[in-house]
């Protein structure tokens, strides 16, 4: 299987690598298949297809992870051009914790 895991995708800030890793899924997909159908496997069809099944579930949460780091990468963007990091820093320090965790979620239900 896959050196790919949900934890390494999780963790993974780089879109680039997504994008690879997101490639490198689409071809053990591919592979998959293609040992599913050979009929030369020593594998069972089920666990051939157990494999397909948790590659497939990766790739999409690969997939969403993307489009989740873009957006953030645009955010941290944004902020940063803008020098509203360091407005969203001095406020962290200067407001009670709970005030601030308050207020910027609300402020990202309204950005979204």
């Amino acid at each position: 299987m896959s050196e790919i895991t949900f934890k390494k995708v999780q963790t993974e800030k780089s879109v680039d690598r997504l994008f690879e890793m997101k490639n490198d899924l689409v071809k053990q997909a591919s592979d998959l298949h293609v040992e599913l159908h050979s009929g030369n496997s020593n594998r069972d069809k089920s666990e051939i297809l157990g494999d397909i099944n948790e590659t497939r579930d990766l790739e999409d949460y690969v997939i969403e992870r993307i489009k989740n780091q873009k957006r953030q990468d645009y955010i941290d963007q944004k902020e940063a051009r803008h020098g509203l990091r360091e407005f969203k820093e001095i406020c962290r320090k200067r407001l009670p914790e709970e005030l601030f965790t308050e207020i910027d979620r609300e402020s990202k239900k309204v950005s979204s």
